[in-house]
């Protein structure tokens, strides 16, 4: 049986090498597709090559880690304290998991480097962080720390999604012995064990699981999806790391933001003893926008037959496979969405799709009654026309810093034509490349997304496809809007509806929500469009 083969040491120093490894990744991928289409297995082998491929482009194209620190700079109280609210709202463990089990949900839900930050910050009363678990990563060198946790999320996404698709129905039952005993079976435990047993030894605890002893290690029993799954959706994501992230520690959540500056006013030089009038005083005003979690779904089947033949290779096949699609949707969900009124029409827009979850970015810069920031490109995206509509927003297209323009293959070829188009290769060794960046003008990113497609010459869906031949460039002011995430992303599966088919229904859910600080209007513009591009 031939191999899928993939050359796992590729030139990533330049941007050509870049662009032609991302190709070689994408080839693999529609060519193992293809071959499953024809009713051929792909082999561990052959999904650990594109893996391998994937770590690697990966590590040279990561941003989420810059564009964190340059909020870390500008927030209150300085990096440290941004660390300790991030980290907080993510350690308060879910009410259904024992409190027993502090040790593992630390090194489930953060990432090692949190770990660490938190750690040295002696944090761990204020945060949740485990004595034991804030020990172990204040002791250990980073490489190992990074190693042990990395290795331990996967091995806990591994175990938890085979669990769900070898035993559906028990695997949503909340006996932790149960499930222990099931994943015993699993090829995957006795390393798991091992590392586990390895970790304790570090946080100088007893060991979790002896030979002989069934009844121990409950406490360690996989039972949640960990932080790096997280991670790999925001790999596959372009438009969501542009964002704020904030986390939701329930449905809805009040996020406060600054309603009205102080009022600066002209002072006399006092020249009595305290008798001068004194300056008009003025008062801030504080406001809040309000976040509900909207739930994200990817449904699929599997026979029993595959599920028994192939099911090890078939778990990180779905966990690569439920995070693109579900940071694919959330992505066409912040560009497209129109959770009320659609100007797009349900063909484009239909009742149950992911773009009815929140308004987007069109929809802002579209819909809002009197919006002043949208231009007609009439044929071609210039600079003075970018130019015209950064003017149009106002104190939010000032400066290039916080701006990204975004957009489809329309509008990258036509800006490409422009000569203040730079090239990643222009930029230099000490430019900041946020993640799905090919460019940039007038000293902001750019962004191409597939979903920003082709519309009429108004820039909304046409019922006629043949009009929908246009193409768009959206200018957002990043700071002004939030992507907000409720915990983690859920997987269940289950044969009850589909016994008789003998097959399991696999399910991936992830609750999101998308909003600005400050709601659009013909004098607030945080966000503006290019349209009529040919």
């Amino acid at each position: 049986m031939s191999k899928v083969e993939l050359d796992l040491k590729p030139d990533l120093s330049t941007p050509d090498g870049l662009r032609k490894h991302t190709l070689d990744i994408t080839r693999q991928l529609n060519e193992l597709q293809l071959k499953q289409n024809k009713g051929r297995f792909v082999t561990e082998d052959e999904w650990n090559a594109v893996d391998g491929g994937l770590k690697e482009l990966a590590g040279r194209t990561a941003s989420i880690d810059e564009t964190l620190k340059t909020q870390m700079s500008a927030y209150p109280g300085g990096e440290e304290k941004f660390l300790l609210d991030k980290a907080s709202l993510r350690l308060d463990t879910p009410e259904e998991m024992p409190r027993f089990m502090r040790d593992y949900f630390n090194l489930a839900v953060m990432r090692w480097d949190e770990l660490a930050s938190l750690a040295h910050m002696g944090a761990e009363r204020q945060v949740g962080l485990s004595e034991t678990v804030a020990r172990a990563a204040s002791s250990t060198n980073s490489a190992r720390l990074r190693d042990r946790v990395m290795r331990f999320q996967t091995l806990n996404d591994e175990l938890l999604v085979l669990d769900v698709l070898l035993h559906p129905g028990a695997s949503r039952q909340p006996d932790l012995h149960a499930r222990m005993q099931r994943m015993r079976t699993y090829k995957k435990w006795p390393e798991y064990t091992r590392l586990v047993n390895d970790i304790c030894d570090s946080m100088r605890v007893e060991r979790a699981f002896n030979e002989g002893t069934t009844t121990q290690g409950l406490n360690w029993v996989p039972t949640i999806l960990s932080a790096q799954l997280m991670d790999l959706v925001q790999v596959w994501s372009r438009v969501s790391p542009l964002f704020t992230p904030i986390t939701m520690t329930s449905k809805t959540l009040d996020w406060p933001v600054l309603g009205s500056d102080l009022t600066a006013y002209l002072m006399s030089e006092a020249t009595g003893d305290g008798v001068d009038a004194a300056i008009s005083a003025s008062q801030a005003t504080t406001n809040k926008v309000t976040f509900t979690a909207q739930k994200f779904g990817v449904r699929t089947f599997a026979s029993a037959e595959i599920i028994e033949d192939s099911v090890v290779a078939m778990v990180p096949f779905i966990i690569q496979n439920a995070a693109k699609v579900l940071a694919r949707g959330i992505e066409d969900a912040i560009i497209n969405a129109e959770a009320g009124t659609t100007m797009d029409g349900t063909t484009f827009n239909p009742a149950q799709g992911v773009r009815r979850a929140w308004n987007g970015l069109r929809f802002h810069s579209l819909m809002t009654a009197s919006y002043p920031a949208k231009v007609d490109a009439a044929g071609q995206a210039t600079a003075a026309k970018l130019i015209d509509l950064t003017y149009l927003m106002g104190a939010w297209g000032a400066s290039p810093s916080p701006l990204a323009f975004i957009t489809g293959f329309h509008g990258l070829k036509s800006l490409m034509k422009q000569a203040e188009f730079l090239t990643l290769e222009k930029f230099g060794g000490q430019a900041t490349i946020l993640q799905g960046q090919l460019g940039a003008i007038l000293g902001s990113p750019v962004i191409v997304s597939e979903f920003v497609t082709e519309k009429n010459a108004t820039g909304v869906h046409d019922a006629m496809a043949a009009n929908n031949v246009k193409g768009s460039i959206i200018c957002v002011h990043r700071e002004s809007y939030g992507l907000a995430t409720r915990r983690g992303i859920n997987v269940n599966g289950s044969t009850d509806r589909y016994i008789e088919l003998d097959q399991v229904v696999f399910m991936a859910t992830c609750r999101n929500d998308f909003k600005p600080f400050y709601v659009p209007s013909a004098t607030v513009t945080p966000v503006g469009i290019l349209y009529d591009i040919t």
